[in-house]
């Protein structure tokens, strides 16, 4: 696995150097850093990719220097742009699905994000993202629609098919076309919608998320056909 990599890389080097330590930090409950917290800029963004996945399940019930270094490479993730070896975009998505099934929830915008920043051949996630979309879809209330189809169809057609019919229950014509539609998009055009369904309540989606939208002809068509349809009501 890439902790695996990540470990005999130092091992080789013959020192331990901030990714090692850091890696050990979040790995070893006994660990202890008497050098002091490891700066996480010293490591490169592939490096940071693959400690980002080990920080990933560093709950609250962990000991506190785990989830300082935890705390540290998050904070890194949230200000650079990690890259991710096909092992750790793999081990990402298992971990999504053990969230989930854990808690009701996940995150799917962190797979998305994996998948598109990928420094290799990108992996068959099929089966944890039909996993996560069967655990997402049985739930009264779905989250993150744009981010869930997106993930559907890494799951194959069957998949997107189920997903496209849950999220068009229950809803009005507009979001119904708009499902519709989205499902209908390459697979790099449903993950930058998918940034709009990032959990930050008071955070408008970025700009570059709408601009790209408008780039695509059929969900122009979509968002004309939509104002069309509210003109008509309001007439």
């Amino acid at each position: 696995m890439q902790n695996d990599a990540l470990a005999t890389r130092d091992r080789e080097s013959g020192t331990t150097s901030a990714v090692g330590r850091l890696l050990r930090a979040l790995t070893d409950p006994e660990f202890t850093d008497e050098e002091g917290r490891p700066d996480p800029s010293q490591v490169t963004d592939e490096e940071l990719g693959s400690l980002f996945v080990a920080a990933y399940r560093v709950d609250t019930s962990a000991p506190l220097a785990m989830r300082a270094a935890a705390a540290t490479i998050r904070a890194a993730a949230r200000d650079r742009r990690p890259r991710y070896t096909p092992a750790a975009c793999r081990r990402l998505f298992e971990l999504l699905v053990e969230e989930c099934g854990e808690h009701g929830w996940a995150d799917l915008t962190l797979g998305l994000d994996a998948l598109r920043d990928c420094t290799g051949p990108v992996p068959d996630v099929s089966e944890p993202a039909r996993s996560l979309v069967g655990m997402c879809l049985v739930r009264d209330v779905v989250r993150q629609p744009y981010a869930l189809l997106a993930v559907a169809a890494l799951a194959g057609k069957e998949t997107l098919t189920t997903a496209v019919e849950r999220l068009s229950r229950d809803v009005g014509p507009i979001v119904a076309d708009e499902t519709a539609v989205i499902a209908g998009l390459p697979p790099a055009e449903q993950a930058v919608l998918s940034e709009m369904d990032r959990e930050h309540r008071f955070v408008a989606p970025l700009a570059h998320t709408w601009h790209r939208s408008a780039d695509n002809p059929a969900y122009v068509a979509f968002a004309r056909r939509a104002l069309e349809t509210a003109a008509d009501r309001t007439d």
